[in-house]
């Protein structure tokens, strides 16, 4: 699952460069919607696309049509698993990006591959003391993703 998940997003993320809130959104709604890779049966794939699709969106530009307001303040409580899972698999994404580019972007921003395992290990750390508490598969990703990311920094 995993290589097919990195061939899809290398053909969004081809260059080394900063992943933007665009890439970052296209990434979440793939990952979260494309059956092939849906990792939770009982959740409502609806509620996985809205807020993947829309979670980025609300951040950045604080739409105001009612449906989408709608959306993105459930998204922001984390009162459903669909939330919850989308708000652990956005903090996966990055890591995919980092991978694709060899860390080009880490290393832009003085992050040292050294430094890896530190920073992932404290943001997994409170992932699963908080909103990632109930999403095993998203956390299995995450943590697949990191090794995959620390062979491909060395």
């Amino acid at each position: 699952m995993i290589p097919d998940i990195y061939s899809t997003l290398r053909q969004i993320v081809a260059t080394p460069r900063l992943e933007t809130d665009a890439d970052h959104t296209v990434m979440l709604g793939i990952v979260a919607c494309v059956p092939r890779i849906r990792f939770h049966k009982v959740m409502d794939e609806g509620k996985l696309c809205a807020f993947a699709a829309l979670a980025k969106i609300g951040e950045q530009f604080g739409v105001a049509l009612p449906w989408v307001t709608a959306t993105i303040e459930q998204y922001d409580r984390l009162n459903t698993p669909e939330a919850r899972f989308i708000k652990t698999l956005d903090k996966v994404l990055p890591k995919i990006t980092h991978a694709l580019d060899k860390g080009a972007a880490l290393r832009e921003h003085g992050v040292q591959p050294g430094d890896i395992d530190a920073i992932n290990g404290a943001q997994y750390a409170k992932i699963v003391a908080s909103y990632g508490a109930d999403q095993p598969e998203a956390l299995a990703l995450y943590q697949s993703v990191h090794g995959y990311l620390k062979s491909v920094l060395g």
